[in-house]
């Protein structure tokens, strides 16, 4: 009897170490309870991912910023993905269908605006009012709909013309050279019609070099060609419908391009000339005027610097129009997607946070090229001039997509019209007419299924 009295004893006291063993010891991530052993408490596990196809030296920044905003917010777990922006369609179409979303896509906000009409991202408002005067309006009027913000604003690229000087000083066209890199040239339309492109024509008469880059051979640089369209006056987009095929200065401008074409002013194949070949060949000293933005010139400075590609005298200038300029702006920033509601708040704190760090980590990430915010650049003034010139010329910004719902799927409609009229199967009205139509159905399928038009 004593020994089975003993035996449930020790039973007892086996049992109730065991009982306090696993309560001390819980799995339980949201237990924040001091362990025995004196390590740190243990914390919630919220994932914060980061997407984003800038640029690849932008992964630096972005690492640093998820750093130091985890230190201070130890809750969430750091996850960054950099991708090309070719991946960015199937990439989100994909983790949507997986319930995969990332906490933030970092991107051009003409790539991301739809999504929000699709019901993948989510307005930003009130993390953005707080510092909305630091930014110019024409940004925060592209990254809004029905007056909720859905960009975080980081960095801008102007997107205007390269010219080579170099080329432009041998076919005596020294008035038309700007004063330095950092001043975009402004020319007068009559004379880029009848004095820059004649005479490029006549000096490169014979070589393989040819004065200006014209191409409509895929989707991609379509802010080119929009600008090119307004040289009369015209427009693609206007309130929020496509108008080319109705405006008939849009239709005269393309008439215009034709022109070029057959006048020899462009390259013989703008049909099917794709605009990373075009770029190829200005960078090859082959054309003396092209497309471009302000990634790319900064691109071609550091090439030079680093000895990757042979030195010339390059510059920027504005599209010309007729008693006027033009300028379109790439803007790129940060975009919260619609997952669960623990890395929504994430998304949301970490942007706030970010807005701070105006001398550190957002610093850092503005100045992949001109900087959104408007205190960043004044620090900047001095370093980089050419910065407060596009803010000079800021009144010849246009909204090149018409902040239209659908206008990426639009995008596929443009060019085929484009290369319609230069290859000769139709008129320019005709052309317009039909891409006019066809995208004005995409615009009011997307209207009338938007999860953001209120």
């Amino acid at each position: 009897m004593k020994r089975i009295l003993s035996l449930l004893l020790v039973l007892s006291i086996v049992a109730a170490f065991v009982g306090c063993g696993s309560k001390g010891s819980t799995n339980n991530p949201s237990d924040t309870s001091e362990p025995h052993n004196g390590s740190q408490p243990q914390t919630a596990s919220i994932p914060l991912t980061i997407w984003t196809d800038f640029t690849p030296r932008s992964e630096e920044g972005f690492r640093a910023s998820l750093d130091a905003f985890v230190a201070e917010n130890p809750q969430y777990i750091p996850e960054f993905e950099i991708f090309p922006g070719a991946d960015r369609a199937q990439k989100l179409a994909l983790a949507k269908q997986a319930k995969a979303l990332p906490t933030l896509m970092f991107a051009a906000s003409f790539t991301m605006m739809d999504y929000a009409h699709q019901g993948m991202l989510l307005p930003i408002t009130n993390e953005i009012e707080p510092i909305l005067s630091d930014y110019p309006q024409h940004i925060m009027d592209a990254s809004s709909i029905s007056g909720e913000y859905y960009m975080f604003p980081v960095y801008q690229s102007p997107f205007l013309l390269f010219y080579n000087a170099d080329i432009f000083r041998e076919a005596g066209l020294e008035e038309y050279i700007s004063e330095s890199q950092d001043v975009p040239a402004e020319w007068d339309f009559d004379d880029y019609v009848n004095i820059i492109l004649p005479t490029l024509k006549e000096k490169l008469a014979g070589t393989e070099k040819y004065p200006m880059a014209l191409f409509t051979g895929n989707d991609q640089a379509d802010t080119n060609n929009h600008s090119w369209l307004r040289i009369y006056g015209g427009t693609v987009f206007k309130d929020g419908r496509v108008v080319a095929g109705e405006d008939e200065n849009t239709i005269k401008a393309l008439d215009t391009l034709s022109d070029w074409v057959k006048e020899g002013y462009t390259n013989s194949d703008a049909a099917t000339k794709l605009g990373t070949e075009a770029l190829v060949d200005f960078q090859n000293q082959l054309v003396a005027v092209c497309w471009g933005n302000q990634i790319n010139f900064e691109n071609l400075q550091n090439s030079v610097k680093n000895g990757s590609l042979d030195d010339f005298d390059f510059r920027v200038a504005l599209v010309p129009k007729k008693d006027s300029q033009t300028m379109a702006m790439y803007y790129y920033g940060g975009f919260l997607m619609n997952t669960d509601e623990k890395q929504i708040e994430g998304g949301r704190q970490y942007l706030s946070w970010l807005a701070q760090q105006k001398d550190g980590v957002y610093k850092d990430l503005s100045l992949m090229c001109m900087p959104c915010s408007l205190s960043i650049l004044e620090d900047v003034r001095e370093e980089r001039p050419i910065y407060q010139e596009y803010l000079r010329l800021s009144e010849y910004v246009y909204d090149f997509t018409g902040g239209v719902p659908g206008y990426v799927e639009t995008r596929s409609l443009f060019f085929p019209a484009l290369q319609s009229k230069l290859s000769g199967a139709q008129s320019s009205a005709e052309a317009l007419a039909e891409y006019t139509e066809k995208a004005n159905k995409i615009i009011d399928t997307y209207t009338s299924n938007s999860a953001a038009i209120k």
